[in-house]
């Protein structure tokens, strides 16, 4: 059975949410695939967190991407191997997941939502 992404915008008491912090997104994060979508479209990719700040993005196209993520400003910052950008940006949680909101965006209308899945991350070792 596929997993249904909801996308939703900012209600104004979520805009004044404070973002999570490292402790929060690693402890609501870690051992878990979600996967990411825009409002309106379908799931743009998912990623596995694993132990150790550890990811695996795995896109919609099937690019598979590993790497890390830390804090930097206040942001989730990801650096990926073979990916020259650096991605940052500001997660807030919602009763259906996370919402992201990227860091160049500071008037959070472009946004994303966090789902989590039970679909296997196709990047994952041993998935083919």
């Amino acid at each position: 059975m596929r997993n249904v992404l909801i996308c939703l915008f900012l209600t104004p008491a979520a805009q004044a949410q404070e973002a999570l912090t490292t402790s929060t997104f690693q402890s609501y994060t870690e051992g878990r695939i979600f996967a990411f979508a825009y409002p309106g479209e379908n799931p743009y990719g998912t990623e596995h967190y694993l132990e150790n700040r550890q990811v695996i993005w795995a896109a919609a196209d099937g690019t598979c991407l590993r790497g890390k993520w830390f804090e930097a400003d206040g942001q989730i910052c990801f650096r990926y191997r073979d990916w020259p950008s650096l991605n940052c940006s500001y997660f807030f949680t919602h009763e259906d997941g996370m919402l992201v909101v990227p860091g160049e965006n500071n008037d959070r209308t472009h946004l994303a939502s966090l789902t989590q899945t039970m679909l296997p991350n196709q990047c994952d070792p041993g998935m083919s």
